[in-house]
């Protein structure tokens, strides 16, 4: 899988009720949810209201809500979320 550079903005609260992301920082990773999880991972987050990806020379963003950050028995990164949405 090829790897992508991914801008990565994290919310803990939901936007609307701040408009400043909690964290953002560009990572490389193999698609947009990896690079949120990892993101989360650097950052000690367990969980965020909102999450947004933007692959890095497009106009690609993707966003999740309600993500959850845990590791599974192999040591790898899993994440659960509630909706997420491509534009």
């Amino acid at each position: 899988m090829p790897i992508n550079t991914y801008n990565v903005a994290l919310w803990r609260q939901l936007p609307r009720e701040t408009q400043l992301p909690y964290w953002a920082d560009n990572v490389q990773a193999s698609d947009p949810l990896q690079a949120v999880l990892f993101t989360m991972s650097t950052c000690q987050l367990e969980k965020v209201a909102h999450a947004a990806a933007h692959l890095v020379g497009t106009s690609e963003i993707t966003r999740y809500q309600d993500v959850e950050l845990y590791i599974d028995d192999e040591g790898n990164l899993k994440g659960g979320y509630l909706d997420d949405e491509t534009v």
